[in-house]
């Protein structure tokens, strides 16, 4: 097995989704790549270098890559294109040699992650407030399309909608099989509440 930075990234990223943070040593690292130590200190001076570097690669990068978004989006598209980023978070785990390891693995190496490291919090709440304000900014370009009814109470509905994905991943923790189709369900089921007209939306 030719071992570079990515590899090393990978198998380490399924180690700390296995065992968490605490579980995981610089020799279970070498034993489970077959490399020395020195190899391992050669890309990453020590184990908080690392997991830093993991939750870059695994999460940090996927959400930047995907907060970019039209300023004219509605709440259909905006909906896609969260359940699009929680695809592609899932699809990091998928990529992964280990078959057992599920959603609320990845969940539980977040949440040590947001209890331990200052910089990741800050992430979370900066990347937090910014998805309010998308689904805010969504409720009222599809008011403006007459998509859904004029009188909602922007700022609550536009809170209801990211408590949705918030809940979703709370949920993976008590039910590691929950699918993508829950969450997308509970989208469209509160869209359809505020929708104009009879006609609704799965």
């Amino acid at each position: 097995m030719k071992i570079n930075k990515e590899k090393i990234l990978q198998k380490a990223f399924e180690q700390y989704l296995l065992r968490g943070y605490s579980g995981v040593s610089i020799s279970v690292l070498q034993q489970q790549l077959n490399i020395g130590r020195a190899t391992l200190y050669y890309y990453f001076k020590d184990k908080e270098t690392l997991f830093k570097a993991i939750l870059d690669k695994y999460f940090i990068q996927v959400i930047q890559t995907n907060e970019e978004i039209s300023p004219d989006i509605t709440i259909c598209e905006l909906i896609e294109k969260r359940i699009a980023i929680s695809l592609q978070l899932k699809a990091s785990i998928l990529t992964l040699e280990n078959q057992t390891l599920t959603m609320s693995n990845f969940s539980a190496l977040l949440l040590f992650a947001y209890t331990h490291y200052d910089h990741f919090k800050d992430f979370v709440k900066e990347s937090q407030q910014r998805n309010v304000q998308q689904w805010q900014a969504a409720i009222r370009n599809s008011i403006k399309e007459s998509e859904i009814k004029p009188d909602v109470n922007i700022d609550v509905l536009a809170s209801l909608f990211a408590n949705i994905k918030d809940g979703y991943e709370a949920g993976l923790f008590v039910e590691p099989t929950m699918t993508d189709v829950f969450l997308k369900t509970s989208y469209y089921y509160l869209y359809n509440l505020v929708k104009s007209g009879t006609k609704t939306v799965a």
